[in-house]
């Protein structure tokens, strides 16, 4: 785990590691400023720039194949590890 106090003190904390999660039919991953998510588990990928769209508006996958690609690997990968 990491700890959560730089958060809890106002710090500016950068999280190293991608972080990735499962919620009913929907999985995401994010590293850094960019989130891969998929709503249902036979939908496509969206990829979103937190920095610039915290809201979650444009999807950039189509801009990015490669990132896509790439965090959708390291899901499968965690995924993989935990037997998920």
């Amino acid at each position: 785990g990491e700890t959560l106090m730089p958060a809890f003190r106002g710090e500016n904390n950068v999280r190293e590691k991608p972080l990735f999660w499962e919620w009913n039919q929907g999985q995401a991953a994010r590293k850094g400023d960019w989130k891969l998510v998929k709503h249902g588990k036979n939908s496509v990928w969206s990829l979103f720039n937190l920095r610039d769209d915290p809201t979650e508006m444009v999807d950039l996958s189509n801009r990015h194949a490669d990132l896509v690609n790439e965090l959708e690997s390291l899901f499968l990968e965690w995924k993989g590890q935990y037997g998920n």
